[in-house]
C-alpha cells in the first residue's frame, strides 16, 4: 500500500511538473510574442521616419539639382557673373605653337606670359 502511495505521489509530481512547465513556456511564449509586437512596433515607426526623411531629402534635391536655382544661388552667394563674350574656339596641331602664341599675345598686352590663362591648356 505505501509502494502505491509513492507510485500516486510520484506520478502527481510528474503531472504537476509537466503542468508548471507547459505554464512556464506559455508565458514564455507570450512575453516573446510581446517583445516582438514591441520591436515591430518600433521598426514600423523607424521605416516611417526614414521614409519621410528620404522625401524631405528628394524634394531638397530637386529644388537645388534646378540648374536656373544654381544659377541664381551662384549669383547671390558667390557673386557669380555670367561671361556674355563671344567665344573663340583656335585649333593649334603643335604645343609650341601654342606658346609662341601666347608669347606674342602677351608682347602685345603688355604682359608677363603667365598672367594669361587658357582654357583646357596645360
Amino acid at each position: 500500500m505505501r509502494a502505491k502511495l509513492i507510485k500516486n505521489r510520484v506520478k502527481a509530481f510528474f503531472v504537476l511538473s509537466a503542468f508548471v512547465i507547459v505554464i512556464f513556456f506559455k508565458i514564455l511564449q507570450v512575453v516573446s510574442v510581446d517583445i516582438l509586437m514591441d520591436d515591430i512596433h518600433k521598426l514600423e515607426q523607424e521605416r516611417r521616419n526614414l521614409y519621410s526623411e528620404t522625401e524631405r531629402m528628394q524634394s531638397r534635391l530637386d529644388k537645388l539639382s534646378n540648374i536656373d536655382k544654381i544659377n541664381q544661388n551662384a549669383a547671390k552667394k558667390l557673386g557669380l557673373i555670367n561671361n556674355e563674350d563671344k567665344i573663340y574656339y583656335l585649333r593649334i596641331a603643335e604645343y609650341r605653337e601654342l606658346q609662341n602664341m601666347k608669347e606674342n599675345f602677351a608682347r602685345r598686352n603688355g604682359k608677363n606670359v603667365q598672367e594669361l590663362n587658357l582654357a583646357g591648356v596645360h
